[in-house]
């Protein structure tokens, strides 16, 4: 499949150092940056986890990335975290013939 056919992933935005892709990619999405964007970096300075609290990115030993989602508006929000953890898991599985 095309990059640019993808509903997530269409447009990668890699930097090897950041303070928090989370930062970058609220702010991308207040400048309009399209649903699906995706900022990833090896290592963040600033990282934040749920309810803000400190991310450690041990450099180069992490998948370190954050999604801009624009949702339709009656999407439900509490399926999310696991739609994205099955979402990764199958990839893994996909990508590494894991089964």
């Amino acid at each position: 499949m095309k990059r640019e056919n993808l509903l997530i992933g269409s447009k990668v935005i890699f930097l090897p150092q950041c303070s928090s892709t989370n930062d970058l990619a609220k702010e991308s999405a207040q400048m309009g940056e399209p649903h699906g964007t995706i900022y990833r970096c090896n290592s963040q300075t600033a990282g934040r986890g749920k309810d803000g609290k400190t991310w450690y990115s041990i450099p180069n030993k992490g998948i370190y990335f954050s999604v801009i989602l624009r949702p339709e508006k009656n999407f439900p929000l509490c399926w999310l975290p696991h739609i994205s953890g099955i979402s990764v898991c199958e990839s893994v599985i996909e990508l590494f013939n894991l089964f």
